[in-house]
C-alpha cells in the first residue's frame, strides 16, 4: 500500500491518501493526526469485511 501525506494550502491541512484507492482520503492539523485518521478508516473497511483483521 502506497500512503502519501503532502500540504494542502487550499485547505490548511495534511492529506492523506492512498495512490491505490484514489477515493480513499483523510486530514488533519498535523501529520500525524492524517495518518492516525487513514489507519482509523481502514480499520473500520477492514473490520467490515468477514475475516480481515488489520
Amino acid at each position: 500500500m502506497n500512503i502519501h501525506i503532502s500540504w494542502s494550502d487550499e485547505d490548511e491541512v495534511y492529506i492523506c491518501e492512498c495512490k491505490e484507492y484514489e477515493s480513499l482520503k483523510t486530514h488533519g492539523a498535523t501529520l500525524q493526526e492524517a495518518y492516525n485518521e487513514f489507519v482509523n478508516v481502514l480499520k473500520i473497511i477492514f473490520d467490515n469485511i468477514e475475516g480481515w483483521k488489520l
